[in-house]
């Protein structure tokens, strides 16, 4: 079940996140309201991997909670650039959502290997 509210919650993560990383591509700010909800999204659909996590015996979703920490902790450092009103760099940028995808496909293979 946590596994399932996890992928529910990353991907409509993933999706709102869209909004901010085309501001990003397109050099203008990102709207704050999507970059909120994006990561509240993020930080609901962690929790519920950590749950899954903690209590697996399985490899694949311990694997796909550490990805998830790191992109976590990209988003975090994406925020802070963009609370601080710095650039944002494109680099971390793009590599934030593809660091996302690779633990949603590793979350995916989880859930229907079950």
């Amino acid at each position: 079940m946590y596994l399932f509210l996890s992928g529910v919650f990353l991907t409509l993560a993933a999706v709102v996140g869209f909004n901010p990383l085309w501001q990003v591509i397109r050099k203008l700010p990102s709207k704050m309201k999507f970059v909120w909800v994006h990561g509240g999204l993020a930080t609901l659909g962690l929790t519920f991997l950590i749950l899954q996590a903690t209590q697996s015996a399985k490899p694949t979703p311990m694997l796909a909670f550490m990805i998830t920490i790191i992109t976590f902790l990209g988003g975090v450092g994406l925020f802070a650039l963009r609370r601080m009103k710095a650039p944002v760099p494109a680099g971390i940028a793009l590599i934030h959502p593809l660091a996302g995808a690779v633990a949603l496909v590793l979350l995916y293979q989880a859930l229907l290997a079950r």
